[in-house]
C-alpha cells in the first residue's frame, strides 16, 4: 500500500506470525528480512481466519488471507490490517515438493493406494494430481469433510493420513497411522503417531520400511519365546526332558531373540538399498 512504511509493516507481521503455528508463517519468517519484531500485548490466532494482536497502545493488527486464481495456480493474498484499514498485501504461491513425484512412486511400487485430499480449488488438485500419477482426488475439502474420508476409509482398510498443517490435525488422529512432517504445525505433530524428521519425503517410505521389518521381526521373537514354553516347559515338568538341557533350551532361546533383534538394523540397511535401487530404475 502506498505511503506505509515497508519496514514497520514488516516489524508487525514478524511481531504476530512468530506467534502463529501455521506453515505459511514460518515461510514468513524465514524470507522477510531479520528486524526487530513488533511488541504486541496480546495475541490470538483464530483457526480459518488468521491471527490478530493489540499492541502497547491498542492498536489492533491483523493479518488474514484470500485466494485467488491465476491459471492453473492457486495463489494467497495476505492482508495486514491496522484498526481495520488495510496496510499491506503480499501474494503468495506455493509450489510442490521437488522429491514428491519419487516418494508417489516408491509407494504405488509397494502397492499403497494413494489419495490426495486437500483444501485447495479442485483444477489445482487435479493438475497435482496428474504431475504426481495419482488418480483419487478429494478437493476443496474442510476440516471435517478430511475426517470423514479418512473414517470412512478406514473402515475397509489400514489408513495413513500425511499432513503439516493445523487442518490436517482432526484426518491425523482418526487414521490407522498418522504421519506428520517436521516443520508442520505444532498441532499437526502432536495429533500425529509417527513424525518424520526429515526434509526428505523419500523418508515416508523408509518409515514405512522400517514398520514392516519391525513387525516381522517381533512376530519372529514371539514365536520362538512360544516355542519353548508350550514345548520344552511342559516336557521338562513331566520328566521327559533332563533340567539341564531344559535350562540350556531357555537359554538358547533368549540368545535367538536378542540376536535377531540386534540384526534389525542390518536388515534395514538392506532393505533400504534395495528400494534405493528400485527408485533409480523408476
Amino acid at each position: 500500500v502506498e505511503g506505509i512504511d515497508t519496514t514497520a509493516v514488516t516489524s508487525v507481521i514478524r511481531g504476530l506470525e512468530q506467534h502463529s503455528q501455521h506453515p505459511l508463517a514460518e515461510s514468513l519468517l524465514r524470507e522477510l528480512p531479520n528486524l526487530p519484531a513488533h511488541t504486541f500485548t496480546s495475541v490470538e490466532e483464530i483457526r480459518g481466519q488468521g491471527i490478530q494482536g493489540k499492541d502497547t497502545e491498542q492498536n489492533r493488527y491483523s493479518i488474514s488471507s484470500t485466494r485467488s486464481v491465476q491459471g492453473e495456480s492457486d495463489t494467497y493474498d495476505l492482508i495486514v490490517q491496522c484498526n481495520d484499514q488495510v496496510i499491506a498485501r503480499l501474494r503468495l504461491q506455493d509450489e510442490p515438493r521437488s522429491d514428491a513425484k519419487q516418494m508417489i512412486e516408491t509407494l504405488q511400487d509397494a502397492n499403497i493406494d494413494i489419495t490426495l485430499v486437500s483444501g485447495d480449488r479442485d483444477a489445482k488438485c487435479q493438475s497435482l494430481a496428474k504431475s504426481l500419477g495419482i488418480t483419487r482426488v478429494y478437493s476443496e475439502q474442510s476440516p471435517t469433510e478430511k475426517l470423514n474420508i479418512i473414517a470412512a476409509t478406514s473402515k475397509n482398510a489400514i489408513t495413513a493420513f500425511i499432513g503439516d498443517g493445523i487442518n490436517d490435525a482432526p484426518a491425523l488422529a482418526k487414521a490407522t497411522v498418522g504421519i506428520a512432517l517436521q516443520g508442520g504445525s505444532h498441532t499437526a505433530i502432536q495429533s500425529a503417531r509417527v513424525v518424520v524428521l526429515s526434509d526428505h519425503l523419500q523418508a515416508i517410505p523408509e518409515t514405512f520400511v522400517i514398520a514392516d521389518v519391525t513387525l516381522k521381526t517381533i512376530k519372529q521373537n514371539l514365536f520362538w519365546a512360544f516355542f519353548y514354553n508350550i514345548l520344552a516347559i511342559p516336557f521338562a515338568a513331566a520328566g521327559y526332558l533332563n533340567p539341564m538341557i531344559a535350562a540350556f533350551t531357555m537359554a538358547f532361546s533368549d540368545v535367538i531373540v536378542v540376536g535377531n533383534s540386534l540384526y534389525l538394523k542390518r536388515r534395514l540397511k538392506t532393505h533400504t538399498k534395495v528400494s534405493k535401487r528400485t527408485n533409480d530404475n523408476v
